[in-house]
C-alpha cells in the first residue's frame, strides 16, 4: 500500500524533532510526542480533524491558549511539517 504524503511528512517531522509518532484517532491527526526543551517532559502535539486547529499539551499552550501566538512546540512542529510535506511530495510524487 502506497503511503500518503501526509504520513511520510509526519515521519520526517518526527525524525527532525526527535519525536515519537502517535496513531491517528477519530478526532485528531498528525499526533506526536515531543520532548520539552529541557528534555525532562513529553507533550502531545496534534491537529484536530474538525477544524484543523493545532493543540499541544504543554503548560504554555494550556494556560495561554487564548493568546494569538502558539507555543514553541507548535511553532517548531508546524515549520518542520511544512518543510517535510515538500520533501514528501518530491519523494512520493
Amino acid at each position: 500500500m502506497k503511503k500518503k504524503n501526509s504520513e511520510t511528512a509526519l515521519e520526517i517531522v518526527c525524525q527532525q524533532l526527535q519525536a515519537n509518532p502517535l496513531p491517528e484517532t477519530t478526532t485528531h491527526r498528525n499526533r506526536m510526542e515531543i520532548n520539552s526543551s529541557k528534555g525532562d517532559k513529553v507533550y502531545v502535539v496534534s491537529q484536530r480533524k474538525s477544524d484543523g486547529k493545532w493543540l499541544c499539551g504543554c503548560p504554555d499552550f494550556i494556560f495561554n491558549k487564548r493568546s494569538a501566538s502558539p507555543c514553541k512546540h507548535l511553532l517548531a512542529m508546524q515549520a518542520a511539517l511544512e518543510e517535510a510535506e515538500e520533501v514528501a511530495q518530491k519523494l512520493i510524487g
